[in-house]
């Protein structure tokens, strides 16, 4: 299976479920060679972003089982953690529903 695979999983686990209002894919745009990336384009957004039911931000980043997150990837679930954001790494969608349910959901 490709993260791409896993992701579309995912993706369609999480906009079933009763407690998650929507999720969609963040496809961050790339930087060519000419242009500059935004000092307000953040890094290290998770690959999939939405709301809770409640209102609370829902981040999920998408890793393959042998796949490394990224210092960066993971600064920003610790500062979406610490703003009470839902956010984590899943490797499966099994992953998800434990992530959902250590959050209440």
């Amino acid at each position: 299976m490709t993260e791409r695979q896993l992701k579309s999983l995912i993706l369609e686990f999480l906009n079933l479920h009763q407690a998650v209002d929507i999720a969609l894919p963040y496809n961050q745009i790339q930087a060519s060679k000419t242009a500059r990336r935004s000092k307000w384009q953040p890094t290290g957004i998770p690959d999939i972003v939405g709301n809770m039911g409640n209102g609370i931000s829902l981040y999920v980043e998408v890793k393959l089982p042998q796949g490394r997150v990224s210092k960066v990837q993971d600064e920003f679930i610790i500062s979406r953690l610490k703003r009470g954001s839902v956010a984590f790494v899943a490797r499966s969608v099994q992953d998800c529903e434990i992530a959902l349910a250590n959050f209440g959901y």
